[in-house]
């Protein structure tokens, strides 16, 4: 297993730096999610690191060996890494075993037949070696990259938005398998996506950057919950934003003002300031029948059944609020609504 080390990295392509100092490390064994959208740089962060981009500047490191910088490019093939793409790359007249013995290099057609048997087994393909990839469905042929990558045993493993041109279905299954196969063969990875599912079901660390920046590195759990700016509640999950007047804000927590009712929050903002924007997951908005007990009260505006929960459109004092529930409610009933401080985002305005 290796450690990333990736240092002030900058890409500029005329005069708009599409990397724009970058900095981060991914230690021995995790796997780094970088999420954003289309054009934020994530991939030429990836190019970057493989060696198919020069950078303009910055440093590049892996397991203490330096890979870019200052009078230093080793090139692609010599960094010892592994690389699945989007669009599978696969020879289309080789077999599989030609495929994924490609990388294998001088190795005798024994020790290549050894590891390409193993590396099939890994993705769950033995005995697919003389097969052709066009009579492979797209989940295998992603395996069958994946297998090739995988049979070198390469230290790091480099993950252009792999499950893409996959369905929804099968996106699901392959996550959790790519996971376990990463895992499994003690690599450090890291995964480019704009799926923010995807980012949550597979990473250690999830970067979210945008305009060429990071601009949020943190747990899973810790970006959806505690998202730092607005941009990254957006992107992490659903949220409804909502503006209000800040009355407090201390050690302790926050009140906010939004009109009508006030909400109290763990969060605290960095700066004295007087306005403040509110997220709050729809999920953690709590709906109940008796709409007496004392506290927020509002009417159900509209509803939409989605299988495993009802997504309600909550009026609070001329407010909306969204909510995921499993409770019973009709058009136009008198709700109880409560929200928990740990569960309020205080987001600057």
């Amino acid at each position: 297993m290796s450690e990333i080390l990736v240092r002030n990295l900058v890409k500029t392509f005329g005069e708009t730096n599409v990397i724009d100092d970058v900095t981060f490390t991914v230690p021995r064994g995790e796997i780094l999610v970088i999420l954003g959208a289309s054009g934020c740089g994530k991939t030429t962060t990836l190019r970057c690191l493989a060696g198919l981009e020069k950078p303009t500047s910055g440093e590049i490191v892996i397991d203490g060996k330096p890979m870019f910088g200052r009078n230093i490019d080793v090139p692609p093939e010599n960094r010892g890494l592994g690389m699945v793409f989007q669009s599978y790359a696969l020879w289309p007249h080789k077999t599989v075993f030609g495929n994924v013995s490609y990388g294998l290099g001088n190795l005798s057609t024994e020790e290549k037949r050894s590891k390409v048997r193993d590396a099939l087994a890994l993705v769950g393909l033995s005995g697919t070696e003389d097969r052709f990839p066009s009579t492979l469905s797209g989940g295998q042929q992603q395996r069958i990259a994946l297998a090739r990558s995988a049979a070198a045993r390469p230290k790091v493993m480099l993950l252009d938005e792999p499950l893409s041109n996959l369905d929804a279905k099968l996106r699901e299954t392959m996550r959790s398998e790519l996971r376990t196969l990463i895992n499994e063969l003690g690599m450090t990875a890291i995964y480019i996506t704009h799926d923010q599912s995807e980012a949550m079901a597979l990473a250690d660390q999830v970067i979210f950057m945008r305009n060429g920046k990071i601009e949020q590195k943190a747990s899973p759990r810790e970006i959806y919950n505690r998202p730092r700016t607005r941009a990254v509640a957006e992107f992490i999950g659903s949220a409804t934003f909502l503006d209000g007047r800040l009355l407090s804000s201390n050690g302790v927590g926050s009140e906010v003002d939004l009109g009508g009712f006030t909400l109290r929050s763990t969060s605290t903002l960095e700066r004295a300031a007087e306005r403040a924007v509110v997220a709050i997951r729809p999920e953690r908005v709590k709906l109940s029948q008796d709409a007496s007990g004392g506290g927020i009260i509002g009417k159900v505006r509209s509803q939409v059944f989605l299988g495993e929960a009802t997504e309600y459109e909550i009026e609070v004092h001329g407010i909306q609020l969204v909510s995921k529930s499993r409770v019973e409610l009709s058009a136009g009933q008198p709700v109880g609504v409560s929200i928990a401080p740990d569960d309020v985002i205080l987001l600057p305005a």
